[in-house]
């Protein structure tokens, strides 16, 4: 599939309901579905006991992103941020923000945790930290919303967004074509991807051009593409073949 007919693909769609999977009506309200409210729940404990984080620690786990908003597509990752007073955590020699994440990152390499065909992907998030704000957010543990998603008009323009993804596809395909090894050259491309869908994030919310081109990349495989490269080339630099 082209990147050029993602952007009209249903996986960058708009809904008029939250995801029918997920989500269950209740006395007039939406709430999460029992099951998966509870399956949740047990993941979070799981991925908390692996952070080695004190239960005094943890302020909420909360659901958001396109699984709690009206963009959710067939290929949304159900998001799960689990939010980490730091002020609770005491003093360590090291940067606790960088165990924690490295922690996190471990997580979601080792497990590949689906529900109703959603990837589970987990987060650790400071009390402090702001979440998407145009999204919706859910409060695991209290199961309740903690801001309900606003339904609105969505205009996508799918040319520049296409233009975008198309030049972005076409750098990343040169880089992993070259065979390069630049670790260099490599890290830039991610670190740009990264920047370039935190700053439509900050400043468009979830349906900034810059965020749907990250999308698009994102469901042809092009992040994956790239982070796997980047892990392989990483490796092999630091791997020895043979003995001079």
């Amino acid at each position: 599939m082209k990147l050029t007919e993602l952007i009209t693909d249903p996986r960058l769609a708009y809904h008029d309901e939250l995801n029918p999977k997920l989500w269950v009506s209740s006395d007039e309200d939406l709430e999460l579905d029992p099951q998966i409210h509870d399956r949740l729940m047990q993941i979070a404990t799981e991925f908390v006991r692996s952070l080695k984080v004190p239960d005094s620690a943890i302020v909420d786990y909360v659901l958001t992103g396109s699984n709690a908003n009206y963009n959710w597509t067939s290929f949304s990752d159900i998001d799960v941020h689990v939010i980490v007073n730091y002020t609770e955590l005491g003093t360590c020699k090291l940067d606790l923000e960088d165990c924690i994440l490295a922690k996190k990152t471990l997580w979601n390499d080792r497990h590949d945790i689906t529900i109703r065909g959603h990837p589970v992907e987990m987060y650790a998030s400071k009390s402090t930290d702001r979440l998407v704000q145009d999204s919706g957010c859910y409060s695991i543990l209290r199961n309740d919303w903690i801001k309900r998603p606003t339904w609105r008009s969505i205009k996508i323009d799918s040319i520049v967004i296409s233009k975008k993804a198309d030049e972005l596809a076409m750098e990343i395909d040169q880089i992993i074509d070259s065979k390069t090894n630049d670790q260099k050259t490599i890290e830039d491309i991610a670190d740009r991807l990264w920047k370039y869908r935190q700053s439509g994030l900050s400043k468009g919310g979830e349906f900034s051009v810059e965020n749907l081109t990250f999308k698009a990349l994102r469901n042809n495989g092009y992040i994956d593409k790239i982070r796997e490269y980047a892990r392989r080339t990483y490796d092999k630099s630091l791997s020895l073949e043979s003995i001079a």
